[in-house]
This record gives C-alpha cells, sequence and structure tokens, in this order.
C-alpha cells in the first residue's frame, strides 16, 4: 500500500469505526429509553389505578354515612368536588332508586349498567378501562346484620392525563435521542467533507505529473532541476531545490522540523532523530 493510498483509506477506515461506534451507542441509547418510557407508563397507571380506587373507597364510606342520614346535600357537594378533580361520572343507585347522577361539563361517555349481582361483597369491581377512562363501583352493604348488598357507588375517572404525561415524557426522550444523533455525528460529517469535498488537505496537486510540479506561475522540472515562475528561469542551490519540491508536492501541509531536513539533507544527523 503506497502513501497515497494510505492517506485516503486510513481516514475512510477511522470514519467507518467511529460510525460503528456512534451507531452502536445510539442504539442503545434508543434501547434503554423505550424501556424508561415503557417502565414510567407501568408506574403512572398503578398508581392511577391504585389513587382511584382509594378514592372509591372513601367517597363510598362518606356517602353510606350520608345516606343514612338522608343528606343527598352532602353526598351532591362530594361529587361535584370529584367532578372537579379526576371524575368524570359520579352515580349513587340504591335498589332500583338512582340517588345521585352526575356528568362533567364537556364529557360524553357511553357507560355500561352495572348489576348488581355482578358484585361480590366489599370488593371493587372495574366495570369500564378503555377509552382513557378508568369505570369502577363498589357495592352499598345494608346497615343489619345480614351484610345484603342495596346498591352501589360507582366512579368513572378520566385517565387521559396519564396519557398526556406519558406522551411529554416520549417526546422528551425523543428530542434528546435527536440531540444526542447530532453531537456524535457532527464530526463525522465534517470528516466526510474534508476528505471528500476538500481532498487537496491530503492530495498532492492536481496540477502534478510525474515530470513537473505547477503551482500557478511556478513550474518545478523534477528532470532537469530547473525552476521557472512566470517563465522566467530562478536559480537555486540543491538543497533549495530539494526544498521547494518537498513543499510543492505536498500543498497545505505544515512540516515538522525533522521532515524538512529529511527532504533537503537526509545524511544529517538530525533527520534520523526522534
Amino acid at each position: 500500500m503506497n502513501a497515497r493510498t494510505s492517506r485516503i483509506l486510513l481516514p475512510i477506515l477511522a470514519a467507518i469505526a467511529v460510525a460503528a461506534i456512534v451507531l452502536a451507542s445510539i442504539g442503545t441509547a434508543i434501547v434503554f429509553s423505550v424501556r424508561c418510557i415503557r417502565g414510567y407508563k407501568t408506574e403512572l397507571e398503578a398508581e392511577f389505578v391504585q389513587s382511584s380506587h382509594d378514592s372509591l373507597a372513601v367517597f363510598s364510606t362518606l356517602s353510606r354515612t350520608a345516606l343514612l342520614r338522608g343528606d343527598i346535600d352532602s353526598l351532591e357537594a362530594m361529587a361535584s368536588l370529584l367532578l372537579d378533580s379526576r371524575a368524570i361520572f359520579v352515580q349513587v343507585v340504591v335498589g332500583e332508586r338512582e340517588i345521585i347522577s352526575v356528568l362533567r361539563e364537556g364529557f360524553s361517555v357511553a357507560l355500561e349498567p352495572f348489576p348488581l349481582l355482578r358484585f361480590a361483597s366489599g370488593s371493587i369491581a372495574t366495570i369500564q378501562s378503555a377509552n382513557e377512562v378508568l369505570d369502577l363501583a363498589i357495592p352499598i352493604e345494608s346497615a343489619d346484620s345480614k351484610a345484603e348488598i342495596v346498591g352501589y357507588t360507582r366512579i368513572t375517572f378520566d385517565a387521559g392525563r396519564v396519557a398526556q404525561l406519558v406522551g411529554s415524557r416520549t417526546r422528551a426522550v425523543v428530542s434528546g435521542n435527536v440531540i444526542l444523533f447530532v453531537v456524535l455525528f457532527a464530526p463525522l460529517v465534517w470528516l466526510a467533507r474534508r476528505h471528500h469535498i476538500d481532498p487537496s488537505v491530503n492530495e498532492p496537486s492536481p496540477n502534478t505529473t510525474g515530470e513537473c510540479l505547477i503551482a500557478g506561475p511556478l513550474i518545478i522540472d523534477l528532470i532537469s532541476k530547473e525552476v521557472s515562475v512566470n517563465g522566467c528561469g530562478v536559480h537555486l542551490t540543491p538543497k533549495q531545490f530539494a526544498l521547494l519540491s518537498q513543499i510543492a508536492r505536498h500543498p497545505n501541509r505544515v512540516f515538522s522540523d525533522a521532515e524538512l531536513i529529511a527532504a533537503i539533507w537526509p545524511t544529517s544527523a538530525y533527520a534520523s532523530a526522534a
């Protein structure tokens, strides 16, 4: 492999290696992000379900007390408070009679009827859990020792907030991955532009031939060792000719002292110095 081929291939191989590392890093970041979003969604849903169950249990206890006292006004006031927070629909049914049934303004949900026979004593039943709503009901038992189910308290909760939070987290993670992609690939883009769009950085001048070096008005004849500028001959010593030829062969390159000495004075002890 000659020097010219090495100058072409080495940057390409380096870019490929860096690109592989960058792609592996981005892939790892994406997998980690997906897992984080899924975990976050699962955690939010579990918290939402638990808090909804707790709210229903508390409201059921308070509504049972209000029913025993015949205080329907207090029952309606508590239902209004629920509608102001997360509830969409609140219903209290005793026997065949609907004590209260209030729906949050601006919402229209299709709710299924819930027969008392489907209740297990003291347990919360999930009627519907879809379309961003969680519909729960808990039985109302009679005040006597028979613990007979005589009705139920029902609350439909708005689960849209969970979807909004998950969507916000997803957008934030996607934005972070895009920024990571840009930051990691910016050096590769710069490297590609440097070695492909501007090949003169590492390549000889396109006007270089096997016998002459041409740089604007300067012509260096490598066979006859003659130099001319605008057609006028220029007398140079052998070392001056060697120095000028070395610089003309590699335009846009910065040489070290050792490289210049090796080009014009190869027998010098400094030419082989580290």
